[in-house]
């Protein structure tokens, strides 16, 4: 809380003195409503604006794999485990989380992290969730060869029967990948 005050207080230091008195409505203090009406009025920037170049910020993160990077963009708000890349408002066709995207390029630590971040009452319904082609992270694991991911997810939990729009499991995508090794 103590945060949230001085950042408010910090913005207000910026606001012009009679814009601030404007915004204030019981004579003392900002409203958050205040706030954000002057916020997009000041930065040009909507709550889908925002949204969009954080969704953006944070996967390109995760596939840099900058686990700090990730986990101070956390500690700021404004980005969730499940937050998808948008175009002009509308989630990626290709339901791609921060999760998958962490699972495909390997980043052992991102996935911990993240792991770590879901509520342990939709871990499942995170951990299952499929892309639009149906890869669960467990599936991208699997295919990409991560095995410390696929123990990883096995370990959470994850379902090991689910398949994906080809009709494959994990392990079944794990063997063929093998097999076009070999």
């Amino acid at each position: 809380m103590d945060e949230a005050v001085s950042l408010l207080d910090h913005v207000a230091d910026s606001i012009d003195p009679v814009e601030l008195e404007r915004l204030k409505t019981d004579g003392s203090a900002i409203t958050f409503a205040a706030f954000f009406e002057w916020f997009v009025k000041a930065s040009r920037q909507t709550l889908q604006h925002m949204t969009e170049r954080w969704a953006a910020e944070l996967h390109a993160t995760v596939q840099q794999g900058d686990v700090e990077k990730v986990k101070g963009m956390f500690a700021a708000g404004g980005v969730h485990y499940c937050l998808q890349k948008t175009t002009d408002g509308k989630p990626s066709p290709h339901k791609v989380t921060p999760l998958h995207r962490a699972t495909f390029h390997g980043h052992l630590d991102i996935v911990r992290f993240l792991l770590n971040e879901i509520h342990p009452q939709t871990l499942s319904a995170v951990l299952d969730a499929q892309t639009k082609l149906g890869y669960s992270a467990h599936m991208l694991a699997c295919e990409c060869g991560h095995t410390d991911l696929v123990e990883l997810f096995e370990d959470a939990g994850c379902d090991v029967d689910l398949r994906n729009g080809a009709g494959k499991t994990g392990h079944e995508l794990a063997a063929a990948a093998a097999q076009q090794e070999e």
